[in-house]
């Protein structure tokens, strides 16, 4: 049984609250923006009922219980319609007719359907929105050659959905929490891929020991403070000539971060910020 703790804040207050809740012991913390309304709903998914009251009871806020037979259905059903560079369209859409629509409007975008689900990144927050930019770029750059690419903490899969229909030969999505493994599986059936195609696989990166570089590409929207864990494990699994996508970055923790990036070798040759939340690539 899984405990949801919310609470709504204002989009000025939804770093510092992101910082509050990482201390406090969230692990995932998924903010939810619904267009027409000016607050933020922040939710934290917990098997423990205790760690929910405790966070009740420092914080405030709500907690509901999400029953294993109904929980895809308690996303935020908020509309979402992303555009990425001239290559994608994100939206919550679903219904065949909706998606039709849509590729006969942008017939030289895909259109990939990510609804909103109890899993983070439905292409609309700064961190995915700026990863997906930044990985439109690398497949602008890599059109012509093969290339592969391992997404660490998936999420909804929309990263490694993204990378396959940009033309990626390879692409894998790795997570730890096995409620976002169930929804970035069943989006991407639903977009039309095999799942042989996007294998995605049950990974914990802090117990990831790579021996040997597997990947043209790596893309790894998580906490500063796991990106800092595992920027060696990333040298490693990571070709001679790959590139690194990194988000998930609060503007105080880019100089930390960047820092602990450059002593396992990695300089950023774009950076980019949308309001407190930065993200980068290599060259």
């Amino acid at each position: 049984m899984v405990h949801i703790w919310s609470k709504r804040c204002t989009p000025e207050d939804e770093a510092a609250w992101q910082a509050k809740l990482t201390l406090a012991g969230a692990e995932t913390v998924v903010a939810i923006a619904t267009r027409g309304r000016k607050s933020i709903r922040l939710d934290v998914y917990l098997e423990d009922a205790a760690q929910a009251e405790q966070l009740k009871l420092i914080f405030g806020g709500e907690i509901t219980v999400l029953k294993d037979e109904n929980w895809a259905d308690l996303g935020d059903q908020r509309p979402i319609f992303v555009k990425v560079r001239d290559r994608l369209i994100i939206t919550s859409e679903s219904t065949p007719k909706a998606l039709t629509k849509l590729s006969k409007e942008y017939p030289k975008r895909s259109v990939l359907s990510i609804p909103p689900e109890l899993a983070f990144g439905t292409g609309d927050h700064a961190t995915t929105a700026n990863c997906l930019r930044l990985l439109t770029d690398i497949a602008k750059e890599r059109r012509n050659s093969k290339w592969s690419l391992l997404d660490l903490g998936t999420g909804t899969g929309v990263l490694a959905i993204a990378a396959k229909a940009l033309g990626a030969q390879k692409v894998e999505g790795w997570e730890n929490d096995p409620l976002a493994i169930e929804v970035a599986k069943r989006n991407v059936l639903a977009n039309g891929f095999e799942a042989k195609a996007i294998p995605i696989r049950q990974r914990d990166v802090l117990t990831w020991d790579p021996n040997k570089p597997t990947h043209d590409v790596i893309a790894a929207n998580l906490f500063s403070e796991i990106l800092i864990a595992i920027f060696p494990k990333i040298r490693q699994a990571l070709k001679s000539n790959g590139t690194l996508i990194i988000s998930g970055i609060l503007d105080h923790q880019r100089k930390e971060t960047f820092a602990a990036a450059k002593k396992a070798g990695f300089t950023f040759s774009t950076v980019k910020q949308r309001g407190p939340w930065i993200a980068a690539r290599t060259c």
